[in-house]
């Protein structure tokens, strides 16, 4: 094995770990926000604000030292500036508030899992535009998929819901948010870096809300554990994952970081129910195991 065989093969060690660690901080986020509702008052308001505010300001000031004559450029065309404050409001936006509304009414798993239907949404309106079907192996997944959503959804019953209504409808709401986040989100990383439309777009969403539901006014205990967890929401849940994830999708490829990105909702369950007190039925782990194969089977398409 030669040199660039072994340097091939860190690039690629490296890369799968990247991704791994990302996935895990991201399991570990929702079951951060669990803790934040349930035991110190924090609101899904609240952690938005943060993280989206936080997050993005971060992410401008590293353009701004390393890249500073590209900061303001997306401003100076305007069909961009559209889309940008379309991804920022429709995308990045509804993607994290319904997420965080759905792990406060249900938990994180439910609603990790809720959200992981976005790829298959996106599946459909891409063959809607190009007018042809998907293949038989994706069809076969987005069908297991969603029995597997009606079981954690049902428990398997026609006649009842097993979450709150409000966990679905703003799981869904998270779901139409990460659609958005998708097919926007490639059209304005053409001509413009990740870190300068994601801190862009968190940074004008992030004030846009504060200034629509004004957290502040809400009274809010800020005792070490709630400093830490929106700490760790905000840096470890936030930015270290996606920087993570970005450089990891570079060394292994897209299918590889969509596979090994199944950790999340494997590992969002298993902390869910050992740590945060999650209570499932043998039914919802039948649920999300056929979620995850459809979209194991998703991403080898």
């Amino acid at each position: 094995m030669d040199i660039k065989d072994l340097e091939a093969k860190d690039a690629n060690t490296r890369g799968m770990l990247f991704v791994i660690i990302s996935t895990v901080l991201w399991a570990i986020n929702g079951n951060i926000g669990v803790y934040l509702f349930r035991d110190k008052g924090v609101t899904p308001e609240h952690l938005t604000m943060f993280r989206l505010v936080f997050s993005g300001v971060i992410l401008l000031i590293y353009q701004y030292i390393y890249i500073r004559e590209e900061v303001f450029n997306i401003f100076h065309n305007r069909d961009e500036l559209i889309k940008l404050v379309y991804f920022a409001f429709c995308g990045i936006l509804v993607m994290q508030y319904g997420y965080f509304v759905a792990v406060k009414h249900s938990n994180a798993a439910t609603a990790t899992i809720l959200q992981s239907l976005a790829p298959f949404i996106i599946v459909i309106i891409t063959s809607i535009n190009y007018r042809r079907l998907p293949s038989k192996s994706v069809l076969i997944a987005l069908i297991i998929a969603l029995v597997g959503t009606f079981l954690i959804v049902t428990h398997g019953r026609v006649d009842q819901i097993a979450i709150t209504k409000s966990a679905f409808i703003f799981g869904m709401i998270a779901v139409f948010g990460c659609v958005n986040y998708n097919l926007v989100f490639g059209a304005l990383q053409e001509k413009y870096s990740t870190i300068l439309v994601l801190g862009w777009a968190m940074t004008i969403s992030g004030i846009g809300f504060s200034l629509v539901f004004r957290p502040w006014r809400t009274s809010l205990s800020m005792d070490i554990g709630s400093v830490l967890g929106i700490l760790y929401v905000t840096l470890l849940g936030t930015l270290f994952p996606f920087l993570f994830h970005l450089t990891g999708l570079k060394n292994i490829g897209a299918q590889k970081a969509s596979i090994l990105s199944l950790v999340e909702p494997v590992m969002s369950t298993i902390i869910a129910v050992a740590f945060m007190g999650a209570k499932l039925f043998k039914i919802d782990f039948m649920g999300i195991g056929m979620v995850v194969c459809a979209l194991l089977l998703l991403a080898l398409n």
